[in-house]
Formats: C-alpha cells, sequence, structure tokens
C-alpha cells in the first residue's frame, strides 16, 4: 500500500497527476496554510508566443491565517470569462479540445471556495484518466504535527508502511523519524512524456498544466503515457 500527500493544485501538471495515479492512497493537505501565487491558484498553459500563467483570483483579507480549504474566490468582478477565453484562444484548434468540454463546463458553477473548484477539477481528471487511487482529505482525518510530523501522523493515522515523497519535499524531510517508524520512503520516479505541442515554436516545453496534454494528445493517450510509465 502506497501513499501520497499533496497540496491541491489548480491545475495539476503531469507529474502531480502521475504522483497521484502512482499511489493507493493520496491525501490532499486542505488544511494547512494557503500560499497566494502558487499553483494552488494558478498555472501555466502554452501560447504560440510560449507559457502564460492563467490564475483563479482569491480573497487577500486574512490570507495569512487562511487555509487552503478557507481560502474564498474573490467575486467582486466575474473572472470566468477572461479564464476561459484564455484556454479558448490557445486551444481551441487543436486536435483534442473537444475532449476538455466537461472541464470547462465545471465553471459554470459558481464555486465559493479555491478549494470547492481545484476538487471539482481534480475528481474531473480522476474520472476521465480513470484513475483508482483512494482520496482522503487532511481534515478528515485531523492529523497533529508540522512538515515531517504532520506527514508521519498522517501514516500512522491511515496505517501505511510506505510513503511516496516528491522531489521538492526532502528540503525539510526527516528521513530518520520515518526510520525510527518503520515507514518505508519511496521517491517519486517519473520520465516527463515529450508530446506533440501544436503551440511549441521550436523545443517542447514541460511543466505545462494537465489541459496541454488533453488537448494536443487526448485522453486516451494521456491514459497511455500514464500506464507506461510505472
Amino acid at each position: 500500500m502506497i501513499l501520497s500527500i499533496h497540496q491541491p493544485e489548480l491545475l495539476p501538471w503531469y507529474g502531480y497527476i502521475h504522483k497521484l495515479y502512482s499511489s493507493d492512497i493520496f491525501v490532499i493537505l486542505d488544511d494547512v496554510q494557503f500560499k497566494k501565487n502558487n499553483f494552488q491558484n494558478r498555472n501555466k498553459i502554452l501560447t504560440k508566443n510560449g507559457d502564460m500563467w492563467i490564475s483563479v483570483p482569491v480573497e487577500s483579507k486574512h490570507r495569512l491565517k487562511n487555509t487552503i480549504k478557507s481560502t474564498k474566490i474573490f467575486w467582486t468582478k466575474d473572472w470566468r470569462k477572461k479564464f476561459i477565453a484564455s484556454i479558448e484562444q490557445n486551444y481551441s484548434k487543436h486536435p483534442y479540445f473537444k475532449d476538455l468540454d466537461i472541464f470547462l463546463k465545471i465553471f459554470d458553477k459558481k464555486h465559493n471556495t479555491l478549494f470547492e473548484l481545484s476538487f471539482d477539477i481534480l475528481n474531473y481528471i480522476i474520472d476521465i484518466l480513470d484513475i483508482k487511487t483512494k482520496i482522503i482529505l487532511q481534515s478528515d482525518i485531523k492529523p497533529d504535527g508540522q512538515k515531517t510530523e504532520l506527514l508521519l501522523d498522517i501514516c500512522q493515522k491511515l496505517k501505511v508502511t510506505n510513503y511516496l515523497m516528491g522531489s521538492g519535499g526532502s528540503d525539510y524531510f526527516d528521513y530518520k523519524l520515518f526510520k525510527e517508524h518503520k515507514i518505508n520512503v519511496l521517491d517519486h520516479k517519473y520520465n516527463h512524456p515529450i508530446y506533440y505541442q501544436m503551440n511549441a515554436k521550436d523545443d517542447f516545453v514541460p511543466y505545462m498544466s494537465f489541459i496541454d496534454i488533453i488537448a494536443n494528445i487526448g485522453t486516451t493517450k494521456f491514459k497511455e503515457l500514464l500506464e507506461n510509465d510505472l
């Protein structure tokens, strides 16, 4: 049984989705502090002039006290038209743009919080890619501690002995603490796929959101990438 833990992302990229796909249990850290202008409320798409950030505005009041789950979307102006237009202008002529129809319909709903929107998008990804991983929210199991202690308590509460860690977590991770509690730490390994990109001028542009992969090669090929990268 392999468990991985990650904060929610608005528009996940290949590495995030591969980590989800490679796990039996995926715990979403929805009860930690929100970080503005991170991947929690934005990500990149590819235009003919290079990559471009698209983001969802959030309320800044009490931002330092807000958890991801409590962070509200800023609705003074309806940002959805510009957000969706950015996607349509850059991908509508791509071969598999129709595969994004259900994704775009998610924005018909006026979500109150950023997490509600992110979670709907994640469930869309899980559905179209037929991912069987069990999703658990941090707020539902209420683990204790900070940093490594928090991750350890999640593993112990869920009674798993294999923890899949992403490359970004090693900077603060206490391997010794996990070893003392007999939990194996597995490094998340994957090969970022190189696929046809209609908007790329020359070299392949990596680390785009899932939108770029689906619009260019479709959901069927996306599933094949994941299946062949374990």
